[in-house]
């Protein structure tokens, strides 16, 4: 990989190719129904795990059109699940450490008064072999 700065610009090269950056498609139509992952968090405060689905209506995970991955980036760092054709689109990561330890799961923020933070602030991205990368901010 090499770094060029062609007129004040950046590229990023690999392989003798310019690199161009991934963006997350950001739509409210009919895509983002079956491609907006949806996270559900669930435990303890000391163990929990994150699911994430796939679109409110389940993605197709044939061989023509399906995810190949789904990643969350957390706290901590981030995990990858990779996905076959014929898995459900969905993946569980476990949460450990200060990940699981700032689990709230009260209605009401008691904010100040309270010894524990909310778990806000994860994301997670999924990647379309048809329409690309995809992602959603807990």
């Amino acid at each position: 990989m090499a770094i060029n700065n062609n007129d004040g610009e950046t590229q990023l090269r690999c392989c003798n190719e310019t690199l161009s950056a991934l963006v997350p498609q950001n739509t409210n139509d009919a895509l983002a129904e079956e491609h907006l992952p949806q996270m559900t968090i669930s435990g303890g405060f000391e163990s929990n795990t994150l699911t994430v689905n796939i679109g409110t209506t389940p993605h197709p995970m044939t061989e023509d059109h399906r995810l190949l991955w789904i990643y969350v980036y957390t706290f901590q760092g981030g995990q990858f699940k990779f996905l076959r054709s014929g898995d459900l689109p969905e993946a569980t990561f476990a949460l450990a450490e200060n990940d699981a330890y700032v689990y709230c799961d009260r209605p009401v923020c008691k904010g100040s008064r309270c010894k524990f933070n909310c778990k806000r602030g994860f994301t997670a991205y999924s990647w379309c072999n048809q329409h690309g990368l995809w992602k959603h901010s807990f």
